[in-house]
């Protein structure tokens, strides 16, 4: 154990819905990092660790937690931290327990690819689609496309796929619910859906393999809230 010190020195945790093994190695890493393991609820400062797989938002748990000063995170929290050495923030929607178990309703309809961004941030992404139920594909398999470039907007429009930004992802996450792909679309000066791109345009990432090991790499939209042209596209 580190003395003092550690990524969770002075940090106190309770885990909550973890099967025993899971729960052991945990408790192991958090100590071994200088954090402490709470017996007792006591919320204020409460680092309260959830299993995604077992807990909602709406536990009462859950709820308790947040209505009495506690930081309410899920393991994914405590992975990347551990993984990278430095505390992950706690604010970002991934941490968060999901709204419901299994998935969101419907979403495993979504073929969701993404492009252009860093090996980390390609992570975070891949995760957001995995907790919503959806599948991460390669660009070439999508229906949605999250792009990072203007490029690549543009590009995805020209093969028919909906594209949208990373905030999408996020804020489908935090809402529980698929989002309006228009709401998500950042278009360099005005939306022009017809003008003609060329097959090697700076999609490049059509090559790449998935940063996680999935085949996927993603983003959403909304087919019902598209465009006519566009549904058509993506039915095809």
């Amino acid at each position: 154990m580190e003395e003092g010190g550690g990524i969770f020195g002075g940090l106190r945790f309770k885990l909550v819905g973890f099967d025993k093994d899971d729960e052991d190695r945990y408790r192991e890493e958090i100590r071994k990092r200088g954090g402490s393991i709470e017996v007792m609820y006591n919320w204020k400062g409460l680092h309260l660790v959830v299993s995604s797989a077992t807990k909602t938002r709406s536990d009462l748990v859950c709820v308790k937690a947040l209505e009495n000063g506690s930081v309410l995170i899920n393991e994914l929290w405590l992975d990347d931290t551990i993984e990278r050495g430095v505390l992950a923030d706690t604010k970002d929607v991934l941490y968060k327990p999901p709204k419901s178990l299994g998935g969101m309703k419907g979403a495993e309809q979504h073929r969701i690819a993404h492009c252009g961004f860093s090996s980390q941030e390609s992570r975070r992404i891949e995760k957001m689609v995995d907790m919503i139920g959806a599948q991460n594909v390669e660009v070439s398999s999508s229906s949605y496309l999250i792009c990072n470039r203007m490029q690549d907007y543009e590009a995805a429009k020209a093969k028919g796929l909906f594209s949208v930004n990373k905030k999408w992802i996020e804020d489908t996450v935090d809402e529980w619910a698929i989002q309006s792909v228009d709401s998500y679309a950042k278009w360099p000066k005005a939306r022009n859906y017809r003008t003609p791109h060329k097959e090697n345009s700076d999609m490049n990432c059509e090559r790449g393999a998935s940063s996680t090991g999935n085949k996927g790499k993603a983003h959403l939209g909304e087919v019902s809230q598209a465009s006519p042209q566009n549904r058509k596209s993506a039915k095809r």
